[in-house]
């Protein structure tokens, strides 16, 4: 069950008045497991117009609050359509505990947000029901996070370059896919579930940048079998994706054939999945790789979180008509 949370402030004498009303919506009890995500959706209606100055697009600021008030997490973002006064700006804006980075201790968590300008590092006043913390900054909701249920064993095998470690605290960790690489399960039980991934694919910045492809298609791809089921799913294009496979260990089946067979320069061939009953594995394979001058390492894709949802009754992400969602 989902309610508008009581996110009106403002309209006293001497305050800086709002350049939006923002309403806030999730699931009542709204908790977050690791390692999964959850949605909240945004409704933000502009009532003026912003400085002529602001050049890029107004960003919100997300965060995380422990009971101490420390921050944890961050879900930055700008905002995903123009700022039009009258025009509403909605979206599910994604939640997560990534299984690339340590669980959140169990406890209550305050989410706090706002709206800036990220050139310049101002904060605007909103108009919501709830709290102004401090600096334009504002109380949305609380968050329960359970104890952690670390969910399946992980192994990376293939392509994969080392994990980098993240600089703060809206990726903690992320890892370089050079060619093609498997996910691989284990301990998952025959209840199976939906392994989702945050993936970056890369454009070539300039002239020192080359995207070579591996056969004779010419748009980027990166294709996703699962050993357990046989799903297979794709993404297509530079930036941004979030890819969902189905995980069923009780109807194992290899990869689609070729599945991992194109040529990789440069870089080792993924392991084959195990026999059934020794876990899962999920072939990420792309049709592409991104050469960079004088880097003798290849990178084809970039993967920024990892989620998992068990039961095989689990659904992909949901999808609300012309409402996007946002990381």
């Amino acid at each position: 069950m989902w309610a508008l949370l009581p996110v009106l402030l403002g309209g006293c004498a001497g305050e800086v008045p709002p350049v939006a009303r923002l309403a806030v919506a999730a699931p009542v009890d709204f908790e977050l497991g690791y390692p999964q995500e959850k949605e909240v959706r945004l409704s933000w209606q502009p009532l003026t117009d912003l400085d002529a100055d602001v050049n890029a697009q107004p960003h919100a600021f997300v965060h995380l609050l422990d009971a101490d008030g420390r921050l944890v997490r961050t879900f930055d973002h700008p905002l995903p359509a123009p700022w039009v006064v009258g025009e509403t700006i909605e979206y599910d804006l994604v939640l997560s505990q990534s299984a690339m980075a340590p669980p959140l201790a169990a406890g209550t968590y305050d989410l706090v947000g706002g709206l800036y300008d990220p050139a310049a590092g101002e904060r605007w006043a909103l108009e919501l029901d709830g709290e102004e913390s401090r600096r334009q900054a504002y109380r949305w909701m609380q968050v329960q996070v359970p104890q952690a249920d670390l969910g399946p064993t992980l192994d990376y095998r293939g392509a994969w370059a080392p994990v980098t470690a993240g600089t703060d605290q809206q990726v903690l960790a992320s890892r370089g896919l050079r060619g093609a690489g498997d996910v691989h399960l284990s301990g998952i039980g025959d209840r199976g579930g939906r392994l989702s991934l945050r993936l970056w694919l890369p454009a070539a910045a300039d002239a020192s940048q080359q995207i070579r492809f591996l056969g004779e298609e010419t748009t980027q791809r990166l294709s996703a079998v699962s050993s357990c089921g046989g799903a297979e799913v794709a993404v297509t294009g530079s930036g941004f994706h979030e890819l969902s496979i189905a995980v069923d260990p009780t109807a194992q089946e290899p990869p689609a054939e070729g599945a991992s067979a194109a040529p990789q320069p440069a870089a080792p061939q993924p392991a084959a999945p195990e026999p059934a009953g020794e876990g899962c594995a999920v072939t990420l394979t792309p049709n592409f790789i991104l050469v960079t001058q004088g880097d003798p390492q290849p990178l084809a894709a970039r993967l920024h979180g990892l989620y998992w949802q068990a039961g095989r009754e689990a659904s992909p992400p949901p999808s609300d008509g012309d409402v996007p969602r946002v990381y």
